[in-house]
C-alpha cells in the first residue's frame, strides 16, 4: 500500500510539474507552444523504433528540437531512426546525444537549415557536423572535406568508432565532441584546427596518444580527462601557445602544467623548476603516481593531484 501511495505521489507531482511547464504530449513527443505560434519539441519519451517528427502539431509548425532522448534514460532508447521535417529551423546541441540504438538521422530535402549524409546530421551547407548517431556500428569515419566545425557533442557516446579522420578544412572541435567514444584509438587533428573545446575527448578510454598541431591556440578544460590509456601528448614545436616535455602538456613558456596523461605508468614525477602554476586537475586521475616533487612557490590548482600521491617539496 505504501509503495502504491509513493508511486501515486510521484506521478501526481510529475503531472503537476508537466502542466506548470506548459508542455503537451503527442505519441510520446513532449512539446511546448511558444507565443501561440510555433512548436518546440522538448523531448521524446515513447518506445517506438522509428520517429517521424511532424511538420505541424495542432496546425502550428514544428520549428525547434531541443532534445529527443531524456539524458537520464537515453542510453536505453529504442529509437533506431529519426526523420526531421522541412519545418525545423533550430536543433539544439546534444539533441540526439547518447541514443545508443540510433543509426540514422534523415532530413527532408526541402529543409533550409539542415541536411543529412548517410544518416549523419549536418547544417545545410555541410560546414558543421552536428550529430553522428551513437548506434552506428562503423569502426571508422571520415568527416566530409567541406566541414569546418565539429559541433558540441557531435560524436558523444559513439563507442563503436575506433578512428575518425578530420579534414584540413576543420578549424574548431566543439565541447565534448568525442565525449565517451571509448573505442577511439586514433584521431587526426589537422593543422587547420585552432581550438579544442572543453571535454572534447573526455573519457575516450582507448586513446593512447595525441599530437597537437602548430595551429591550436586554445585547449579547453578537461579536453583529455578520463583518457586512461593516454600516455603521450605531443605538440608541434612551431606551436606558439603550447609545448610538451616527455609527453606532458605545458603552456609555451613551461610555466604551467596543463595535462599529465593518465596512462603514464611512472611512479614518480619531478615538476620542472620553471613551473609556477599547476592547472586544475592536471594530475587528478594519474593513480600510478606515488610521489610528485615540486617547489613550495608553485601555485597548485584545485584538485591538481591524485589523493594517493605523496607531495615532496624540494625547497
Amino acid at each position: 500500500m505504501k509503495k502504491a501511495l509513493v508511486f501515486l505521489l510521484i506521478f501526481t507531482i510529475g503531472s503537476v510539474l508537466f502542466a506548470q511547464q506548459g508542455w503537451y504530449e503527442l505519441d510520446g513527443l513532449e512539446y511546448e507552444v511558444v507565443n501561440g505560434r510555433i512548436i518546440t519539441i522538448k523531448r521524446y519519451t515513447g518506445n517506438a523504433t522509428t520517429l517521424d517528427i511532424p511538420t505541424q502539431i495542432d496546425g502550428l509548425p514544428v520549428t525547434v528540437i531541443e532534445a529527443i532522448g531524456d539524458e537520464a534514460f537515453s542510453f536505453y532508447s529504442s529509437l533506431t531512426s529519426v526523420a526531421i521535417p522541412s519545418s525545423v529551423t533550430s536543433i539544439e546541441n546534444w539533441a540526439f546525444a547518447y541514443l545508443s540504438s540510433l543509426t540514422s538521422i534523415t532530413v527532408d530535402n526541402r529543409n533550409f537549415a539542415y541536411a543529412s549524409i548517410d544518416g549523419v546530421l549536418f547544417d545545410k551547407s555541410i560546414r558543421t557536423i552536428i550529430s553522428y548517431p551513437a548506434g552506428k556500428t562503423a569502426r571508422t569515419y571520415t568527416i566530409p572535406s567541406s566541414v569546418m566545425s565539429i559541433g558540441e557533442g557531435a560524436f558523444s557516446g559513439c563507442d563503436s568508432l575506433t578512428s575518425v579522420t578530420i579534414p584540413s578544412s576543420v578549424t574548431s572541435i566543439g565541447a565534448q565532441a568525442f565525449f565517451l567514444c571509448s573505442s577511439l584509438t586514433s584521431v587526426t587533428i589537422p593543422s587547420s584546427v585552432t581550438s579544442i573545446g572543453i571535454n572534447a575527448f573526455a573519457n575516450c578510454s582507448g586513446l593512447t596518444s595525441v599530437t597537437i598541431p602548430s595551429s591550436v591556440m586554445s585547449i579547453g578544460f578537461g579536453a583529455f580527462v578520463g583518457c586512461e590509456s593516454l600516455t603521450s601528448i605531443t605538440v608541434d614545436n612551431r606551436n606558439l601557445a603550447y609545448a610538451s616535455i616527455d609527453g606532458v602538456l605545458f603552456d609555451k613558456s613551461i610555466r604551467t602544467i596543463i595535462i599529465y596523461p593518465e596512462g603514464k605508468t611512472a611512479r614518480t614525477y619531478t615538476i620542472p623548476s620553471s613551473v609556477t602554476y599547476i592547472g586544475i586537475q592536471a594530475f587528478s586521475r594519474c593513480d600510478s603516481l606515488t610521489s610528485i616533487t615540486l617547489s613550495r612557490r608553485t601555485q597548485v590548482g584545485f584538485g591538481a593531484f591524485p589523493p594517493s600521491a605523496r607531495i615532496i617539496y624540494r625547497d
